[in-house]
């Protein structure tokens, strides 16, 4: 259990530094480019980790059928939540986000992994404490944002999320973490990439460069980081990964100067403490 937890932690703050760089560059050069950027840049990573590590190739169909749909899941979701981060609050989008981990948690659930009863009791505290953060009433809201489109998209993202995150893990306890995660950068670079590069609108700047950069890093090696810990639990892997929505939320605060009302402060203080119990109860 203890595998499950670290990976679904430092998931959730790789995604995070990924979703704060990605909201910074999704509003200078559009989700799509830099989507396409980071699946790109993920894909080369994957290729030199792949050439050096030499896992076995799955070839059956109902692997590869599995990694493919859990690609395009992902891929669609960030373009969605990079979408929603151009009309709304970063914290507020990221954390709606992060009920991806929930939703992959309960499809885990449903098809029959068995959990202590401590861990079942806390996974809908955590749950709760994302949808406080998420739903709170906003201290601070800005004329211009489109808070309810933002939050639309961003439930689509978690939908989208949570179904690919769950199948990420199903297939990293059947192959190669390396290969669990090479799907959605794959299909993101043959779905977007490549076509907005033949159009010449894959743009990138000097000053988004280096966030697009950080971001693709971060983003596939948290996704490394899940599959590992999801070898030894999906559920709690993905749902302790729902903590990128409260890493976000403060890096937003820190960085952008995003305030967080009460409410979504109870939120982050429920997940942290359900957090820290399940991290004791996993010895």
């Amino acid at each position: 259990m203890l595998t499950a937890i670290l990976g679904g932690i430092s998931a959730a703050i790789l995604w995070s530094i990924t979703s704060l760089s990605a909201s910074r560059t999704s509003r200078v050069i559009g989700p799509f480019a830099v989507v396409g950027w980071m699946m790109m840049i993920g894909l080369v990573v994957c290729g030199v980790a792949l050439a050096i590590a030499r896992p076995p190739l799955p070839l059956d169909s109902r692997t590869l059928t599995l990694l493919l749909a859990s690609g395009v899941g992902n891929v669609a979701g960030l373009l969605l939540a990079y979408r929603a981060m151009t009309m709304g609050k970063v914290g507020i989008v990221a954390t709606i986000v992060s009920t991806e981990g929930a939703i992959a948690a309960v499809c885990s659930l449903s098809l029959g992994e068995s959990l202590p009863f401590v861990t079942l009791a806390l996974l809908p505290a955590i749950t709760v404490g994302v949808m406080l953060t998420a739903f709170a009433p906003d201290p601070t809201p800005v004329p211009s944002e489109r808070a309810v489109l933002a939050a639309g998209l961003a439930t689509a993202a978690a939908l989208l999320f949570g179904f690919g995150t769950y199948l990420t893990g199903l297939m990293s306890t059947e192959v190669s973490p390396l290969w669990a995660i090479v799907p959605p950068r794959l299909v993101g670079t043959i779905g977007i990439a490549i076509p907005l590069m033949l159009m010449r609108k894959l743009t990138l700047t000097r000053k988004t460069a280096p966030l697009v950069l950080l971001g693709a890093l971060c983003e596939v090696a948290g996704f490394f980081a899940f599959a590992v810990g999801a070898q030894n639990s999906v559920s709690v892997a993905a749902v302790l990964a729902s903590l990128l929505g409260a890493f976000t939320a403060l890096g937003a605060y820190l960085l952008f100067r995003e305030r967080l009302s009460r409410l979504q402060l109870v939120g982050v203080v429920v997940i942290a403490v359900s957090v820290a119990l399940l991290a004791g109860t996993s010895h």
